[in-house]
C-alpha cells in the first residue's frame, strides 16, 4: 500500500478517485489473463510455435504488462499428437480481422471486462467462449423471443426454415 501511495504522490496533477479505481482493475484483469492463460513474452511464443529468430512473427492480440508487450495464452493451442507443439488458434486471424475493422484495440478484444470490451463480447464470458463462438457453423433454425406482457415472460417463435 505504501508504494501505491508513493506513486499516487508522485504525481503533479489531481488524480480523481475514477481514474485510480480504472487503473487498479486493469491490472486486476491483466492478472487474471496471466493467471488463467498465461500471459507470453515474444520468445514463449517463437518458443512455442517452434518459429526461428528470421521467421515473421505472427499477428496476435497483445497488452502492456510489467513494462513489456505480452501475448495472451489463450491464442494458442496443442497440436493433437505434436508431443507439446502448439499453434496458433483457427480464429484469431478472423478475429484480428474483425478487430482492424471495428477500430479496436488488442485490449478491447482481450480484456474480459463488460465496461472494457466490444458490446459483441458481452455475451461471452471469456476468450475460451470465443473460440466456440468463432469457429461454429451459422445455425439455420433461428428463433425470436418476444415479450408476453399478458404472463410476464419470454416467449418463443420459431425462426425461418
Amino acid at each position: 500500500m505504501a508504494a501505491l501511495t508513493n506513486v499516487i504522490e508522485s504525481f503533479e496533477t489531481k488524480i480523481s478517485p475514477q481514474l485510480a479505481r480504472a487503473v487498479a482493475a486493469t491490472v486486476l484483469v491483466k492478472r487474471e489473463i496471466a493467471k488463467e492463460y498465461g500471459l507470453l513474452t515474444e520468445a514463449d511464443v517463437r518458443r512455442s510455435l517452434a518459429l526461428t529468430a528470421e521467421s515473421e512473427f505472427p499477428d496476435l492480440f497483445s497488452i502492456p504488462y510489467r513494462k513489456q508487450i505480452h501475448f495472451p495464452g489463450f491464442q494458442l493451442e496443442a497440436v493433437v499428437g505434436g508431443a507439446g507443439a502448439q499453434r496458433i488458434r483457427p480464429f484469431i486471424s478472423r478475429l484480428k480481422k474483425l478487430a482492424l475493422e471495428r477500430s479496436w484495440t488488442d485490449e478491447d478484444v482481450v480484456f474480459p471486462s463488460s465496461v472494457q470490451r466490444p458490446t459483441w463480447a458481452m455475451n461471452f464470458p471469456s476468450p475460451r467462449i470465443w473460440s466456440r463462438a468463432m469457429t461454429r457453423k451459422p445455425c439455420s433454425g433461428l428463433s425470436r423471443r418476444r415479450w408476453r406482457s399478458s404472463g410476464n415472460h419470454f416467449e418463443t417463435e420459431p425462426g425461418p426454415p
